[in-house]
């Protein structure tokens, strides 16, 4: 006797339910990445840069103290975008969190993005199931 081993992904379980729903679902999944996943991933890449007691010229508070607010965000259509702001958008590669000064890679927003992932797909499903 065989058995199987099924384990749902959560994006299957996201792509079935926006199916399910039908039209307007883009406009929810639009909706919950204004109000909840962009300040989520934006709390959640913080913890990833290492920041402590960095201060740049013309800041007087430290990039800990600034928080999400180091960061902007723009939502078309399905997709979220995330940015650093003013100086704090020097890096060369910010994919990898490289810079002129620094060149190990340190995928911090890739790391805000993972942490927050589990969070935002619930808060979809919920949505869309309302």
């Amino acid at each position: 006797m065989s058995s199987i081993n099924v384990t749902w992904n959560p994006e299957d379980l996201l792509s079935d339910a926006l199916k399910a729903y039908g039209a307007g679902a883009g406009q929810l999944v639009q909706e919950v990445y204004e109000e909840f996943a962009a300040p989520e991933i934006k709390k959640n890449i913080i913890p990833h840069i290492h920041t402590k007691g960095r201060t740049f010229k013309g800041h007087k508070t430290s990039s800990t103290k600034q928080g999400p607010k180091l960061f902007q965000h723009e939502v078309k259509g399905l997709t979220l975008t995330v940015i650093g702001r003013g100086k704090w958008g020097y890096l060369i590669f910010p994919d990898e969190g490289r810079g002129k000064h620094n060149p190990v890679q340190q995928d911090f927003m890739a790391k805000g993005l993972h942490d927050s992932t589990d969070a935002i797909v619930e808060r979809i499903l919920a949505k869309l199931s309302e």
